[in-house]
């Protein structure tokens, strides 16, 4: 095996260091996004989108975007996992698990039984 490869290796680390430390470029932060050539098969994207969407909804589900931030509850919660500062001013993190954010939003909603879905869009051109 690779010494790269093996996590507990010294080059491993030194690798990570040295691409964990690099110094932020501000050019490249700034045409990050600029050039991107859409692939040749980007036209097809919204057929296929389309498509998946009219047979959930065939079948009675309806789109509903996941919720993607929770609200910290716990402040040793906090040490252990990234946060960030919502529009509101709130401390939110990734919830562990998906199935927590629907719980919350089907007891605010009062939603006892729902077909769900959400497709989302892998690429999405300038």
């Amino acid at each position: 095996m690779y010494t790269l490869a093996k996590p507990d290796s010294a080059h491993y680390q030194t690798v990570l260091t040295h691409l964990f430390t690099q110094p932020p470029r501000p050019s490249r932060a700034f045409v990050y996004d600029q050039d991107v050539d859409s692939p040749d098969y980007a036209p097809l994207n919204q057929m296929v989108h389309d498509q998946l969407c009219a047979i959930f909804q065939v079948h009675g589900a309806v789109d509903m975007e996941p919720p993607l931030l929770m609200p910290i509850m716990d402040s040793e919660e906090e040490k252990s996992r990234a946060t960030f500062i919502d529009r509101q001013g709130d401390i939110v993190t990734l919830p562990n698990s998906i199935l927590v954010p629907f719980a919350r939003l089907a007891a605010r909603q009062n939603v006892r039984r729902i077909k769900r879905y959400h497709v989302a869009n892998v690429f999405r051109p300038k």
